[in-house]
């Protein structure tokens, strides 16, 4: 990527619109902007910067605005604008950036050009910068000699993470990250199954179990039926003795006792049975609302006492009130008159809101339901309750004359038949046996029901829920999965090993073409990231000063830069493309001697692909030459700075000399006050 120019619009030191076109010639790459102190050469850097990224380079200074002030006077509606142009390969690319007032969020787009069409089409602008200068190597190719100290001071995890992103291994990481994801979800897909399947075991167990005991049920139900039977046998065996007796008045209350046991059994006993179950079911159905009926009463009362207290509810709603006056007509069809309206809208404050009118209904429609509730309930509870009535006078009448009919037998037993008192007393024996067993009948039939219906209900929970199978396979894909991650994850640590020596090798490359004081780069310890700069044969770093600090600055970021240079040279290699993009530098001299100044711009021209390069004046006229010399100079500009004041400071130098010519740095007296940038003929 190389940028061609840029547009500043009302943005920091300028006012107005301004543009800078940058060299992207292969033989002269590199742009040169000189200027005095505090006239807008970092206000350029910050420009990109903001542009690309949205924010300040970490060392901006934070109290100027973005927008310019001058701008703001004379228009508050004034709005920073800066606008970028780019090539890469064959493409042509616009990123632009607008902040519309100081405190607004910035506005960002960005556009390709489409040669066969002669148009722009959108691009996604975060995901064109993230590949054109991620966030992570912009400190090397957007370079601030005075916040260089940043690139070292606890942040080596960021030369890390910087020098993995030159070399690809920030995919690599992610597609490791991803492979153990995926892991973790397979091992998490194994763990439910085998959750699933061991519930499953336990969901058989347990419907084996409800099973057994709905077996062992039905088998105590059957040996329980057939003893009624036994039982029923033995009884009528003793009814035929004791009616084949030759005892006419005997035979006939026992004929009559058989009648009226038989009706209680077949007849009178089930019904009541049904009649209860129909009462228990009523209640349980209705129970709440019939129960909560008494409450009815209370609620009414209250809401009685309130309307005619005048509060709420009140006897028409403001919706009711509202729609008789937009009609103005009465219910009964009258035209309002003037008296009535004003009645109307003094009644509207004291009308139900559409919210309370709403909740006055639903209280009337659930009072409503109660009352509905409990009339049902009151009507089939008479209907039940008076045939359990008939029911029970009919099975206490016929009890009553059954024990009449065997007192009756056993008083005449002995004027007959010695045998009958003997037959009878049998006979009630097993008819006690029998009422047992019918109890007992009950009893079992009611379990019998309650495990049927449990185990079916088991059973279509086990079928809705479905069978887990754990797939062969899957344990086969877990395995690989870890083993490519484990292989990945060598391969990553091998890669890193190799990039720390290749940076560390490009490092001392630097160090021995251009370093005056026979310096070189080590690292402290096998796993760090951040080089010291030493004393040829030393392994302590010696107390850096800033001009050192600059200079450690330069080469690491020259050295990024030709690594990635390098690995877009050599795309046998490549896992994805290096980063390419020109090299801003902004007051990179200001703390170094000469012997450094020569040997930083040499190192910053000769290792970049394009370079623009913001000088103070003060170092200038020894930097030139060198650019001069190296023959790769393709633009020049100067910044000059107009002022209102009539009289500069002290300590603002007026005057510059550029290409033999005396330029004005400072023009005073001015309506505006702003920077301005000019082209120099080279």
């Amino acid at each position: 990527m190389k940028i061609t120019g840029i547009e500043i619009e009302n943005f920091r030191a300028f006012h107005g619109k301004h543009e800078i076109l940058f060299s992207t010639d292969e033989k002269k790459p590199v742009t040169v902007i000189v200027a005095q102190n505090n006239v807008g050469k970092s206000s350029i850097l910050e420009a990109i910067y903001w542009c690309l990224y949205g924010e300040m380079p970490i060392d901006a200074d934070k109290t100027d605005d973005k927008i310019n002030n001058q701008s703001e006077e004379i228009d508050e509606a004034a709005q920073a604008k800066v606008k970028l142009k780019l090539i890469e390969g064959s493409d042509d690319f616009v990123i632009s950036r607008t902040l519309p007032s100081e405190n607004s969020e910035s506005i960002f787009s960005a556009l390709k050009y489409v040669s066969k069409d002669h148009s722009w089409d959108e691009e996604e602008p975060r995901a064109l910068v993230n590949r054109l200068l991620p966030k992570n190597l912009r400190d090397f190719f957007l370079f601030r000699g005075e916040g260089v100290e940043d690139l070292f001071h606890k942040n080596e995890q960021r030369l890390k993470n910087s020098m993995e992103h030159i070399q690809g291994l920030t995919y690599l990481e992610e597609g490791r990250k991803d492979l153990e994801n995926f892991y973790i979800s397979l091992l998490a897909k194994r763990e439910k199954l085998s959750k699933k399947m061991k519930k499953e075991e336990v969901d058989r167990n347990n419907l084996s179990e409800l099973n057994q005991a709905v077996e062992v049920l039905e088998k105590r139900l059957a040996k329980n039926n057939q003893d009624i039977q036994e039982t029923e046998k033995s009884i009528n065996q003793f009814n035929t003795l004791i009616n084949d007796s030759g005892v006419e008045a005997i035979a006939q209350k026992n004929k009559e006792n058989i009648r009226l046991q038989t009706k209680l059994k077949i007849e009178i006993l089930p019904n009541i049975e049904k009649l209860n179950k129909e009462k228990i079911k009523l209640i349980s159905e209705r129970g709440f609302r019939v129960l909560g009926y008494s409450y009815k009463e209370k609620i009414d009362t209250f809401l009685a006492a309130q309307r005619a207290k005048g509060k709420f509810p009140a006897d028409y709603s403001e919706a009711f009130l509202k729609s008789l006056l937009d009609s103005e007509n009465c219910i009964c069809g009258e035209k309002l008159d003037d008296a009535k309206k004003e009645h109307l809208k003094s009644s509207l404050g004291e009308g139900l809101s559409t919210e309370q009118d709403r909740i006055t209904r639903d209280i009337g429609a659930e009072l409503g339901a109660f009352e509905i509730a409990n009339k049902d309930y009151q009507k089939d509870i008479h209907r039940i309750n008076t045939q359990l009535q008939e029911l029970n006078i009919t099975k206490d009448q016929f009890e009553n004359d059954i024990k009449e009919n065997t007192a009756f037998i056993k008083d005449h037993a002995n004027f007959n038949n010695k045998d009958v008192a003997k037959w009878e007393k049998s006979k009630d024996a097993e008819e006690v046996v029998l009422k047992n067993l019918l109890v007992e009948s009950g009893t079992l039939g009611n379990k019998l029901d309650a495990a049927k219906a449990e185990f079916e209900k088991e059973k279509r929970l086990a079928e809705k829920s479905g069978s887990a199978n754990l797939d062969s396979s899957l344990d086969a894909k877990i395995n690989f999965i870890d083993e490519a991650s484990q292989l990945l994850l060598s391969s990553l640590d091998k890669s890193r090993e190799e990039i720390r020596n290749g940076l560390l090798k490009t490092l001392q490359e630097l160090t021995k073409k251009y370093s005056t004081l026979g310096e070189t780069f080590i690292y402290k310890d096998d796993e760090s990231f951040n080089p010291l700069l030493v004393e040829k044969g030393q392994n302590i770093e010696r107390v850096l000063n800033k001009g050192d600090l600059t200079m450690k600055g330069i080469y690491f970021a020259c050295a990024a830069i030709m690594q990635n240079m390098s690995r877009r040279k050599n795309p046998e290699h490549l896992i994805s493309e290096g980063t390419s993009a020109p090299m801003i530098v902004d007051a990179p001299f200001s703390n170094l001697d000469q012997n450094n100044l020569t040997s930083a711009t040499k190192m910053i021209i000769e290792s970049c692909e394009q370079s623009v390069i913001l000088v103070n004046y003060k170092d200038y006229k020894n930097f030139i030459e060198v650019v001069k010399k190296s023959k790769k100079l393709g633009k020049h500009y100067f910044i000059q700075r107009s002022v209102k004041e009539k009289k500069a400071g002290s300590e603002v130098d007026l005057n510059m000399t550029i290409e033999g010519k005396t330029v004005v740095s400072h023009l005073l007296g001015q309506d505006f006050t702003t920077s301005s940038i000019y082209e120099v003929k080279i």
